[in-house]
């Protein structure tokens, strides 16, 4: 059976993320999207006129839909969008040199950066004044222990349940 969702997790990897990570985020978080339909976005799908989003269907092109981006997206997608200097027509293009401004199909990074950086910093909260390569080595050889674990999927069911706690 699958453990209760617990808001702080969620807290906790969103304080640890760059720009770009924050925008891809809260597209996931707010629009409750498959990890595919968000590696597919487009520069040109979010509309602040309307305050919409243009979601490309993921199996038929009868399958898009535009959904309402809430204000906290629109804020964390405009700041996002001003700061890039590349033109890549991906909302969301890779930063590694093998991916740099193509479509990426992966997060794996993301989510691994999350595990290892929220376990450092519960790990510094524990043990103040410890030196940070000694945490970093104790952390990896104990495999990020207190550091939240999370997938795309998850941010799906957050968003999910973020809904039904508002009927």
């Amino acid at each position: 059976m699958k453990p209760p969702l617990d808001p702080r997790k969620f807290e906790r990897a969103f304080s640890v993320l760059d720009q770009y990570e924050r925008a891809w985020w809260r597209v996931h978080e707010c629009l409750g999207l498959r990890m595919d339909e968000g590696n597919r976005l487009l520069r040109t799908d979010p509309d602040f006129e309307s305050g919409m989003i243009h979601v490309p269907g993921t199996k038929t092109e009868d399958a898009e839909c535009y959904l309402p981006m809430s204000p906290a997206l629109q804020t964390e997608l405009k700041s996002y969008l001003a700061s890039r200097t590349d033109d890549s027509p991906y909302l969301f293009p890779g930063r590694s040199a093998q991916t740099k401004g193509k479509k990426i199909y992966s997060h794996r990074r993301l989510f691994e950066k999350i595990l290892r950086v929220t376990a450092y910093n519960a790990y510094m909260a524990e043990h103040p004044g410890t030196k940070p390569m000694a945490a970093w080595k104790a952390l990896k050889a104990e495999k990020y222990p207190g550091g939240v674990k999370l997938t795309t999927k998850e941010l799906r069911d957050y968003f999910a349940t973020q809904v039904s706690a508002q009927v």
